[in-house]
């Protein structure tokens, strides 16, 4: 008998943003009239599934990201774990990349400054806290399950100047001690939002800042809401 096949990582990159056709007759287009479209493409080692629904309106859209999103780890689309150098990572959420447009939108809307410590749970290629560390000169901390990310992140933190104030992690999120953060970034699948929402009110410090996009925090309502080109981002404030 042969080897038994290596397992294969496959990343889940849905296009929004940077797809999205802006305010206009197109926001209000419902989804029946137009079908989502799958692409497949190889991104730096990983299998990349793209899904467009840039022309749904937003509450259909928002509908569609969340049923893609969960059936990207009940089937074929994510691997549910990762075999690295022999151990075996359970990966909880697929890698779905914020768009920068949204990025700039999120750290602004928490109020970042240089004084801050920004986390990132499910930090993927460590856009958000590189850049805080850029735009704002803010110390960040990007936590991801997988190494391979974290790998990546390092790297463009390296590439972009700013591997001095950021670090990253590869840890599982609710495993993570994020009490020094200031500001809690978030994008994950609705349960982890609502899992995590418990410890973050009981481990943070009053005057901290979270921010998520798309998926709010269950039963703990936002302070605040804002739409960015249909993208949807969520803002509260600790104590």
């Amino acid at each position: 008998m042969g080897d038994a096949p290596k397992p294969q990582t496959f990343g889940l990159l849905l296009g929004w943003g940077w797809l999205s056709p802006g305010a206009g007759p197109e926001e209000n287009r419902p989804c029946r009239r137009y079908k989502p479209r799958l692409s497949f493409r190889k991104r730096q080692g990983v299998n990349v599934v793209q899904l467009s629904t840039a022309r749904c309106r937003p509450q259909k859209k928002a509908m569609i990201h969340s049923i893609w999103l969960t059936l990207a780890l009940l089937g074929s689309l994510a691997v549910p774990s990762l075999r690295i150098d022999q151990q075996e990572v359970d990966i909880h959420a697929p890698y779905v990349t914020t768009p920068s447009p949204v990025v700039d939108a999120m750290l602004k809307f928490a109020g970042t400054r240089k004084s801050d410590v920004v986390y990132d749970l499910g930090c993927g290629d460590g856009r958000i806290v590189i850049a805080a560390a850029k735009q704002y000169g803010a110390r960040g901390v990007g936590v991801d399950i997988n190494p391979e990310r974290i790998q990546e992140a390092r790297a463009n933190a390296k590439r972009e100047g700013v591997e001095s104030l950021v670090r990253f992690t590869a840890q599982d999120v609710f495993d993570m001690d994020f009490r020094e953060a200031t500001v809690v970034a978030m994008y994950l699948l609705p349960n982890m939002h609502r899992k995590l929402s418990p410890k973050l009110q009981r481990d943070l410090r009053p005057g901290a800042r979270i921010v998520t996009h798309t998926f709010d925090l269950g039963d703990w309502k936002p302070h605040q809401t804002r739409n960015i080109n249909g993208e949807q981002i969520f803002l509260w404030r600790v104590g």
